[in-house]
Protein backbone atom coordinates (compact mmCIF):
# COMPACT_ATOMS: atom_id res chain seq x y z
CA UNK A 1 0.00 0.00 0.00
CA UNK A 2 1.06 3.16 -0.66
CA UNK A 3 0.39 6.04 1.96
CA UNK A 4 0.86 9.87 1.22
CA UNK A 5 0.94 12.99 3.73
CA UNK A 6 1.88 16.70 3.53
CA UNK A 7 4.36 18.23 4.73
CA UNK A 8 5.36 22.02 5.13
CA UNK A 9 8.71 23.05 2.75
CA UNK A 10 10.43 26.13 2.90
CA UNK A 11 12.17 26.83 -0.74
CA UNK A 12 15.58 27.67 0.05
CA UNK A 13 15.56 29.75 -2.76
CA UNK A 14 12.74 32.35 -2.49
CA UNK A 15 11.83 31.10 0.70
CA UNK A 16 8.57 31.25 0.54
CA UNK A 17 6.75 28.34 2.51
CA UNK A 18 4.33 25.81 1.06
CA UNK A 19 2.50 22.51 1.63
CA UNK A 20 4.24 19.53 -0.69
CA UNK A 21 3.28 16.12 -0.70
CA UNK A 22 5.07 13.59 0.20
CA UNK A 23 5.35 9.50 0.43
CA UNK A 24 5.00 7.99 3.89
CA UNK A 25 5.79 4.29 2.37
CA UNK A 26 5.04 2.34 -0.53
CA UNK A 27 5.67 -1.18 -1.87
CA UNK A 28 6.81 -3.66 -4.99
CA UNK A 29 5.20 -5.76 -6.72
CA UNK A 30 6.24 -7.27 -9.85
CA UNK A 31 9.59 -6.89 -11.88
CA UNK A 32 11.27 -4.18 -12.98
CA UNK A 33 11.33 -2.68 -16.63
CA UNK A 34 14.93 -2.59 -18.94
CA UNK A 35 15.16 1.12 -18.18
CA UNK A 36 15.09 0.69 -14.12
CA UNK A 37 11.75 1.85 -13.36
CA UNK A 38 9.88 0.29 -10.49
CA UNK A 39 6.81 -1.97 -10.87
CA UNK A 40 3.83 -1.28 -8.86
CA UNK A 41 3.00 0.18 -6.68
CA UNK A 42 6.01 2.47 -5.95
CA UNK A 43 5.78 3.65 -9.81
CA UNK A 44 2.59 5.23 -9.83
CA UNK A 45 4.15 7.73 -6.79
CA UNK A 46 6.01 9.40 -9.59
CA UNK A 47 3.71 12.34 -9.20
CA UNK A 48 5.67 12.91 -5.57
CA UNK A 49 8.90 12.56 -6.27
CA UNK A 50 9.41 16.27 -6.58
CA UNK A 51 8.42 19.37 -4.82
CA UNK A 52 7.55 22.76 -6.74
CA UNK A 53 8.13 25.67 -5.38
CA UNK A 54 4.39 27.66 -6.09
CA UNK A 55 6.12 31.32 -6.30
CA UNK A 56 9.48 30.84 -7.83
CA UNK A 57 9.43 27.66 -9.76
CA UNK A 58 11.88 25.93 -8.02
CA UNK A 59 12.06 22.40 -8.42
CA UNK A 60 13.78 19.69 -6.18
CA UNK A 61 13.27 16.56 -4.34
CA UNK A 62 13.20 18.82 -0.73
CA UNK A 63 12.53 21.85 -1.43
CA UNK A 64 14.47 22.75 2.18
CA UNK A 65 17.48 21.03 0.66
CA UNK A 66 19.86 23.93 0.24
CA UNK A 67 22.01 24.87 -3.26
CA UNK A 68 25.55 25.92 -3.02
CA UNK A 69 25.91 30.16 -3.30
CA UNK A 70 28.12 30.04 -6.35
CA UNK A 71 25.59 27.69 -7.95
CA UNK A 72 22.44 30.01 -7.28
CA UNK A 73 22.40 32.16 -10.12
CA UNK A 74 22.55 29.19 -13.21
CA UNK A 75 19.69 27.81 -11.12
CA UNK A 76 17.44 30.49 -10.99
CA UNK A 77 18.38 30.91 -15.06
CA UNK A 78 17.26 27.28 -15.40
CA UNK A 79 14.65 28.06 -14.08
CA UNK A 80 11.62 28.39 -17.10
CA UNK A 81 9.14 31.31 -16.12
CA UNK A 82 6.46 30.79 -19.14
CA UNK A 83 3.35 28.78 -18.60
CA UNK A 84 4.07 25.25 -16.87
CA UNK A 85 0.68 24.13 -16.97
CA UNK A 86 -2.30 24.11 -14.46
CA UNK A 87 -2.40 21.79 -11.66
CA UNK A 88 -4.36 19.24 -12.97
CA UNK A 89 -2.64 19.61 -16.75
CA UNK A 90 -0.87 16.06 -17.64
CA UNK A 91 2.05 18.00 -19.10
CA UNK A 92 2.63 19.56 -15.64
CA UNK A 93 4.52 16.63 -14.08
CA UNK A 94 6.76 16.32 -17.56
CA UNK A 95 7.61 20.16 -17.23
CA UNK A 96 8.57 19.82 -13.56
CA UNK A 97 11.03 16.74 -14.67
CA UNK A 98 12.52 18.64 -17.12
CA UNK A 99 12.89 21.73 -14.65
CA UNK A 100 15.05 19.55 -12.61
CA UNK A 101 16.89 18.18 -15.53
CA UNK A 102 17.58 21.77 -16.32
CA UNK A 103 18.64 22.78 -12.55
CA UNK A 104 20.87 19.43 -11.90
CA UNK A 105 22.71 20.52 -15.91
CA UNK A 106 23.11 24.14 -13.99
CA UNK A 107 24.87 22.00 -11.04
CA UNK A 108 26.68 19.96 -13.01
CA UNK A 109 25.63 16.93 -12.06
CA UNK A 110 25.01 15.15 -15.84
CA UNK A 111 23.94 11.92 -13.41
CA UNK A 112 20.94 13.24 -12.07
CA UNK A 113 20.25 15.06 -15.65
CA UNK A 114 20.13 11.70 -17.16
CA UNK A 115 17.68 10.78 -14.54
CA UNK A 116 15.59 13.06 -14.45
CA UNK A 117 15.45 13.18 -18.20
CA UNK A 118 14.33 9.54 -17.96
CA UNK A 119 11.75 10.01 -15.10
CA UNK A 120 10.31 12.88 -18.30
CA UNK A 121 9.66 9.88 -20.54
CA UNK A 122 7.98 8.00 -18.19
CA UNK A 123 5.66 10.56 -17.61
CA UNK A 124 5.64 11.02 -21.25
CA UNK A 125 4.43 7.70 -21.79
CA UNK A 126 2.28 7.33 -18.81
CA UNK A 127 0.12 10.77 -20.62
CA UNK A 128 0.41 9.21 -24.33
CA UNK A 129 2.83 11.83 -25.11
CA UNK A 130 4.96 9.39 -27.68
CA UNK A 131 6.89 12.64 -28.88
CA UNK A 132 7.86 13.99 -25.70
CA UNK A 133 9.15 10.55 -24.60
CA UNK A 134 11.20 10.59 -27.54
CA UNK A 135 13.10 13.64 -26.69
CA UNK A 136 13.47 12.59 -23.51
CA UNK A 137 14.92 9.80 -23.96
CA UNK A 138 17.19 11.03 -26.54
CA UNK A 139 18.46 13.18 -24.47
CA UNK A 140 19.16 10.74 -21.75
CA UNK A 141 20.86 8.72 -23.92
CA UNK A 142 23.27 11.38 -24.56
CA UNK A 143 24.16 11.74 -21.16
CA UNK A 144 24.44 8.52 -20.38
CA UNK A 145 26.90 7.94 -23.54
CA UNK A 146 29.09 10.03 -21.27
CA UNK A 147 28.75 8.44 -18.46
CA UNK A 148 28.91 5.59 -19.79
CA UNK A 149 32.31 6.07 -21.60
CA UNK A 150 33.83 7.64 -18.06
CA UNK A 151 32.61 4.79 -15.85
CA UNK A 152 34.19 1.85 -18.36
CA UNK A 153 37.36 3.81 -18.00
CA UNK A 154 37.19 3.13 -13.83
CA UNK A 155 35.66 -0.16 -13.98
CA UNK A 156 39.11 -1.25 -16.35
CA UNK A 157 40.68 0.21 -13.42
CA UNK A 158 39.28 -0.97 -10.48
CA UNK A 159 40.08 -3.73 -8.35
CA UNK A 160 39.38 -7.11 -8.36
CA UNK A 161 38.31 -9.59 -5.43
CA UNK A 162 35.54 -8.26 -3.44
CA UNK A 163 34.46 -5.90 -5.89
CA UNK A 164 34.56 -8.07 -8.57
CA UNK A 165 30.51 -8.69 -8.79
CA UNK A 166 29.51 -5.12 -7.75
CA UNK A 167 31.44 -4.16 -10.89
CA UNK A 168 29.90 -6.61 -13.16
CA UNK A 169 26.58 -5.47 -11.92
CA UNK A 170 26.94 -1.30 -11.99
CA UNK A 171 28.80 -1.24 -15.22
CA UNK A 172 26.17 -3.71 -17.41
CA UNK A 173 23.13 -1.51 -16.07
CA UNK A 174 24.47 1.93 -16.63
CA UNK A 175 24.68 -0.04 -20.18
CA UNK A 176 21.55 -1.46 -19.91
CA UNK A 177 19.79 1.86 -19.60
CA UNK A 178 21.88 3.29 -22.36
CA UNK A 179 20.44 0.69 -24.83
CA UNK A 180 17.50 0.26 -24.13
CA UNK A 181 16.25 4.14 -23.96
CA UNK A 182 17.98 4.56 -27.27
CA UNK A 183 15.57 1.18 -28.53
CA UNK A 184 12.75 2.85 -26.80
CA UNK A 185 13.58 5.68 -28.87
CA UNK A 186 13.62 3.95 -31.95
CA UNK A 187 16.98 4.80 -32.54
CA UNK A 188 18.14 1.23 -33.67
CA UNK A 189 21.59 1.77 -35.18
CA UNK A 190 22.98 3.79 -32.39
CA UNK A 191 20.83 0.96 -29.98
CA UNK A 192 22.59 -2.16 -31.96
CA UNK A 193 25.93 -0.59 -31.46
CA UNK A 194 26.00 0.29 -28.00
CA UNK A 195 24.71 -2.92 -27.45
CA UNK A 196 27.33 -4.96 -29.53
CA UNK A 197 30.14 -3.18 -28.21
CA UNK A 198 28.88 -3.76 -24.71
CA UNK A 199 29.10 -7.35 -25.63
CA UNK A 200 32.01 -7.60 -27.45
CA UNK A 201 34.49 -5.18 -25.46
CA UNK A 202 33.04 -4.78 -22.08
CA UNK A 203 31.65 -7.82 -21.22
CA UNK A 204 34.79 -10.21 -21.57
CA UNK A 205 36.94 -7.71 -19.41
CA UNK A 206 34.49 -8.01 -16.71
CA UNK A 207 34.91 -10.71 -14.13
CA UNK A 208 32.78 -13.29 -14.79
CA UNK A 209 29.09 -13.93 -13.15
CA UNK A 210 28.82 -16.22 -10.05
CA UNK A 211 25.93 -18.58 -9.70
CA UNK A 212 23.82 -16.43 -8.13
CA UNK A 213 24.17 -13.20 -11.00
CA UNK A 214 21.61 -12.53 -13.47
CA UNK A 215 22.51 -13.66 -17.10
CA UNK A 216 24.18 -10.38 -18.23
CA UNK A 217 24.75 -12.02 -22.03
CA UNK A 218 21.38 -13.02 -22.35
CA UNK A 219 19.53 -9.86 -21.37
CA UNK A 220 21.47 -8.29 -24.02
CA UNK A 221 21.12 -10.53 -26.59
CA UNK A 222 17.25 -9.97 -25.83
CA UNK A 223 17.96 -6.26 -26.37
CA UNK A 224 19.49 -7.34 -29.32
CA UNK A 225 16.82 -9.48 -30.56
CA UNK A 226 14.33 -6.43 -30.09
CA UNK A 227 16.57 -3.38 -31.46
CA UNK A 228 16.59 -6.39 -34.97
CA UNK A 229 12.95 -6.47 -35.16
CA UNK A 230 12.43 -3.30 -34.80
CA UNK A 231 10.42 -3.36 -31.40
CA UNK A 232 10.12 -0.37 -29.07
CA UNK A 233 8.00 -1.97 -26.25
CA UNK A 234 8.42 -1.69 -22.93
CA UNK A 235 9.68 -5.22 -21.47
CA UNK A 236 10.53 -5.85 -17.82
CA UNK A 237 13.67 -7.71 -16.70
CA UNK A 238 11.42 -11.06 -15.85
CA UNK A 239 10.13 -10.56 -19.61
CA UNK A 240 13.82 -10.76 -21.00
CA UNK A 241 14.81 -13.64 -19.07
CA UNK A 242 11.21 -15.92 -19.17
CA UNK A 243 9.45 -13.74 -22.54
CA UNK A 244 6.30 -12.10 -22.33
CA UNK A 245 4.26 -15.33 -22.20
CA UNK A 246 5.63 -17.19 -19.55
CA UNK A 247 6.32 -15.00 -16.24
CA UNK A 248 5.05 -17.36 -14.06
CA UNK A 249 8.20 -19.24 -14.41
CA UNK A 250 9.77 -16.11 -12.13
CA UNK A 251 8.16 -17.93 -8.74
CA UNK A 252 9.54 -21.03 -9.86
CA UNK A 253 12.81 -20.76 -11.31
CA UNK A 254 15.30 -17.81 -11.37
CA UNK A 255 15.56 -15.10 -9.19
CA UNK A 256 17.85 -11.91 -9.03
CA UNK A 257 20.61 -11.56 -7.30
CA UNK A 258 19.92 -10.57 -3.78
CA UNK A 259 17.06 -12.76 -3.77
CA UNK A 260 18.87 -15.82 -5.26
CA UNK A 261 21.32 -15.28 -1.84
CA UNK A 262 18.51 -16.14 0.30
CA UNK A 263 14.94 -16.69 -0.49
CA UNK A 264 14.37 -14.79 2.69
CA UNK A 265 12.07 -11.75 3.12
CA UNK A 266 14.16 -10.05 6.00
CA UNK A 267 17.16 -10.22 2.99
CA UNK A 268 15.31 -7.11 1.94
CA UNK A 269 13.51 -5.65 5.29
CA UNK A 270 11.81 -2.63 5.13
CA UNK A 271 14.52 0.38 5.51
CA UNK A 272 17.07 2.23 3.63
CA UNK A 273 19.10 -0.41 2.09
CA UNK A 274 15.84 -2.68 1.95
CA UNK A 275 14.16 0.25 -0.24
CA UNK A 276 18.12 0.46 -2.58
CA UNK A 277 17.22 -3.45 -3.35
CA UNK A 278 13.99 -2.88 -3.76
CA UNK A 279 14.56 -0.37 -6.46
CA UNK A 280 16.88 -2.40 -8.12
CA UNK A 281 14.56 -4.92 -8.58
CA UNK A 282 15.48 -7.53 -6.17
CA UNK A 283 12.57 -7.99 -4.65
CA UNK A 284 9.79 -8.54 -6.20
CA UNK A 285 7.00 -11.68 -6.37
CA UNK A 286 8.95 -12.68 -3.54
CA UNK A 287 7.79 -9.59 -1.72
CA UNK A 288 4.71 -10.42 -0.87
CA UNK A 289 5.92 -13.89 0.76
CA UNK A 290 7.16 -14.60 3.95
CA UNK A 291 5.68 -12.16 6.40
CA UNK A 292 6.39 -9.35 7.50
CA UNK A 293 10.28 -8.26 7.80
CA UNK A 294 12.65 -7.79 10.83
CA UNK A 295 14.53 -5.63 12.19
CA UNK A 296 17.67 -4.54 10.16
CA UNK A 297 21.59 -4.08 11.57
CA UNK A 298 23.86 -3.14 9.06
CA UNK A 299 27.73 -2.68 9.78
CA UNK A 300 29.40 0.23 8.33
CA UNK A 301 33.18 -0.42 7.94
CA UNK A 302 35.89 1.98 6.75
CA UNK A 303 38.47 0.67 3.97
CA UNK A 304 41.00 -1.70 5.80
CA UNK A 305 37.35 -3.33 7.72
CA UNK A 306 37.54 -1.55 11.01
CA UNK A 307 33.97 -0.74 12.23
CA UNK A 308 32.65 2.66 11.91
CA UNK A 309 29.10 2.76 13.27
CA UNK A 310 26.26 0.36 12.76
CA UNK A 311 22.52 0.96 11.54
CA UNK A 312 19.54 -0.06 13.38
CA UNK A 313 16.29 -0.01 12.18
CA UNK A 314 13.63 2.05 14.04
CA UNK A 315 10.33 0.82 14.31
CA UNK A 316 8.89 4.02 12.85
CA UNK A 317 11.31 4.33 9.89
CA UNK A 318 14.74 4.90 9.72
CA UNK A 319 18.01 4.17 10.94
CA UNK A 320 20.02 4.97 14.42
CA UNK A 321 23.29 5.37 13.98
CA UNK A 322 25.75 4.11 17.09
CA UNK A 323 29.33 3.96 17.43
CA UNK A 324 31.31 0.70 18.51
CA UNK A 325 30.93 2.07 21.67
CA UNK A 326 27.17 1.73 21.26
CA UNK A 327 26.80 5.82 21.52
CA UNK A 328 23.96 6.92 19.66
CA UNK A 329 25.68 9.32 16.85
CA UNK A 330 22.69 10.49 14.70
CA UNK A 331 19.40 9.24 12.73
CA UNK A 332 19.43 8.44 8.94
CA UNK A 333 15.64 9.75 8.56
CA UNK A 334 13.20 9.25 5.22
CA UNK A 335 12.43 12.42 3.76
CA UNK A 336 10.33 13.41 0.56
CA UNK A 337 10.86 12.08 -2.96
CA UNK A 338 12.03 8.74 -1.30
CA UNK A 339 15.14 10.24 -0.22
CA UNK A 340 17.20 10.06 3.08
CA UNK A 341 18.20 13.01 5.56
CA UNK A 342 21.35 12.62 7.74
CA UNK A 343 21.16 14.37 11.37
CA UNK A 344 23.60 14.42 14.31
CA UNK A 345 23.30 12.84 17.58
CA UNK A 346 21.71 16.71 18.55
CA UNK A 347 19.40 16.06 15.37
CA UNK A 348 21.13 18.64 13.21
CA UNK A 349 20.99 18.24 9.74
CA UNK A 350 24.32 16.57 8.34
CA UNK A 351 23.46 15.74 4.80
CA UNK A 352 21.29 13.64 2.52
CA UNK A 353 21.11 10.25 0.85
CA UNK A 354 19.24 10.27 -2.86
CA UNK A 355 18.99 7.58 -5.21
CA UNK A 356 21.66 7.27 -8.24
CA UNK A 357 20.64 7.08 -11.89
CA UNK A 358 22.90 3.75 -12.05
CA UNK A 359 20.55 2.52 -8.99
CA UNK A 360 22.71 3.36 -6.01
CA UNK A 361 22.84 6.05 -3.60
CA UNK A 362 24.33 9.36 -3.76
CA UNK A 363 25.43 10.97 -0.61
CA UNK A 364 25.59 14.71 -0.45
CA UNK A 365 26.72 17.03 2.76
CA UNK A 366 25.02 19.77 4.01
CA UNK A 367 25.42 22.32 1.06
CA UNK A 368 23.90 19.54 -1.25
CA UNK A 369 27.66 18.87 -2.71
CA UNK A 370 27.87 15.17 -3.52
CA UNK A 371 30.26 13.35 -1.01
CA UNK A 372 30.32 10.11 -2.02
CA UNK A 373 27.88 7.19 -3.01
CA UNK A 374 27.10 3.72 -1.78
CA UNK A 375 27.34 0.99 -4.62
CA UNK A 376 24.63 -2.15 -5.03
CA UNK A 377 26.58 -5.82 -4.63
CA UNK A 378 25.31 -8.72 -6.02
CA UNK A 379 25.27 -10.48 -2.19
CA UNK A 380 27.07 -9.35 0.59
CA UNK A 381 26.03 -5.59 0.85
CA UNK A 382 27.49 -2.38 -0.63
CA UNK A 383 30.42 -0.67 -1.50
CA UNK A 384 31.04 3.27 0.22
CA UNK A 385 32.94 5.15 -2.46
CA UNK A 386 34.43 8.63 -1.97
CA UNK A 387 33.42 11.88 -3.86
CA UNK A 388 36.30 11.46 -5.88
CA UNK A 389 35.32 7.64 -6.48
CA UNK A 390 37.31 6.15 -4.32
CA UNK A 391 36.72 2.94 -2.21
CA UNK A 392 36.36 4.10 1.31
CA UNK A 393 34.41 1.17 2.94
CA UNK A 394 31.68 -1.09 3.25
CA UNK A 395 28.28 -1.47 4.76
CA UNK A 396 27.17 -5.20 5.14
CA UNK A 397 23.96 -6.67 6.48
CA UNK A 398 24.89 -8.66 10.11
Amino acid sequence: MTTIFTREAVCTLCGTTSEQPAIGSTNYMGSPDLDGRAPPMARRTITYWLEECPRCGHVAPDLDSPVPEACRAAVRAAIPHAWRGEPDDPRRLFLRFQTRAAIAAALGDEAEQATRELHSAWVADDSGRAGDAVDARRRAAALLERLVGRGDAIDEAAEDGDDAAERRWMTALRHRMLVDALRRAGDWEPADEAARRFVEQVLPALPPPGPDEFDVAQLFSFMRARIAARDDRCFTLEEARYGRQDPVQYVAGWRPPFEAAGRKRRAHGAGLLGWLRRWLGACSVLATLGGPASAEEWVHRDADGRRVETLEERAGGGYVRRAPDRRRIGTIEPAPGGAWTLRDADGRRTGRVEGGFDGGLVIRDHDGRRIGTADPRTANGYVLRDGAGRRSGSLQRR
